[in-house]
């Protein structure tokens, strides 16, 4: 009897003891943060060519999913010409509102110009190919991705492929616009100390230039075409009162430029009286001319043609005023 009240006893002190010092023996989890769970791919910056390039991009995770697209490009590039093709993992043409991928499936981002599809067969990977890029210029196609926890932006440089060319351009000859505007030039202020006559001369048409600009209608896309590209433009005949096409050529995409034009010598020699003072000043008659146009893209590639509008502008001068004044 002794033996079994020493047993219970002892069993006693023991539970006692653990339960005293349980601090001791036990690690509570609660508090402590759980490590973020990484997803996205070592890299997140590519380059692709505009020639049919492809990628295949690694992620370290299958528990991601894409939640947006965006582009960094000039604002007229894919302006209102985007369209956005979403099919499922059947290849059956789906919408998600919003744009947020949880599953298998592809999205086709495409314009006349260029097209990107991207496309989750596996959901560890992500393909991402350029169909073509007919633009003059590189552009950037932003894959935005993300877990429970964090977010990550894929960016896909795409570079040029193979650009328009264009074929010809039609001015509306016959429909234009004209008006005229005067301009004052530069003047001289000449003193003649001498007790003789003497002259100065005036050259008007020196280093005379024309504006050019091709005023896209606004629809327009980026420019196609190389740059440096040339066009032949018309030019206003003030004989004939009309418009001609000669052999200048003017800098195509669009934009402001001036081009040196060659006008007959005019040049003036002035007499400035003995022991007096004389200001000089020189007018330009600015003519302006207005008229629409239409030029015709094709793509050596793939034989796509485009159509594009717009109103080209010039300014030229034509006609010239002087202005001479004795100051007392």
């Amino acid at each position: 009897m002794k033996h079994i009240l020493k047993l219970i006893l002892f069993l006693l002190a023991s539970i006692s003891f653990c339960q005293c010092n349980q601090d001791i023996f036990v690690e509570e989890p609660y508090g402590q943060d759980t490590p973020t769970e990484e997803f996205a791919p070592e890299i997140t910056e590519y380059t692709l060519n505009g020639e049919g390039d492809s990628i295949t991009i690694q992620f370290l995770s299958e528990k991601w999913e894409i939640s947006g697209f965006h582009f960094n490009a000039d604002e007229n590039m894919f302006r209102e010409k985007w369209e956005y093709i979403p099919y499922d993992e059947q290849d059956t043409i789906y919408t998600w509102e919003p744009i947020l991928w949880t599953g298998r499936g592809k999205g086709v981002y495409k314009d006349p110009f260029t097209q990107v599809t991207v496309e989750r067969e596996r959901y560890d990977e992500l393909k991402v190919k350029v169909e073509g890029n007919s633009y003059a210029v590189p552009y950037q196609f932003c894959i935005t991705t993300s877990n429970a926890s964090d977010l990550k932006t894929i960016y896909i440089n795409i570079l040029p492929g193979t650009p328009y060319q264009i074929d010809r351009v039609e001015y509306s000859l016959d429909a234009f616009y004209t008006s005229q505007s005067e301009e004052k030039r530069g003047g001289d202020y000449i003193t003649n100390h001498t007790s003789q006559p003497t002259s100065w001369q005036v050259d008007v048409f020196k280093n005379a230039y024309s504006l050019i600009e091709f005023e896209p209608d606004t629809d327009y896309p980026y420019p196609l075409t190389e740059p440096e590209t040339k066009l032949p433009i018309p030019y206003f005949n003030p004989e004939t009162n009309k418009l001609e096409i000669g052999n200048e050529e003017a800098n195509y995409p669009p934009g402001t430029q001036i081009i040196p034009v060659k006008l007959p010598d005019t040049i003036y020699n002035i007499t400035i009286p003995a022991n007096s003072k004389m200001t000089i000043q020189v007018y330009w008659i600015w003519n302006e001319i207005i008229t629409p146009y239409k030029i015709y893209f094709v793509q050596p590639k793939t034989g796509k043609r485009y159509e594009a509008e717009g109103m080209f502008r010039r300014l030229m001068p034509i006609d010239h005023r002087i202005t001479t004044s004795i100051i007392e």
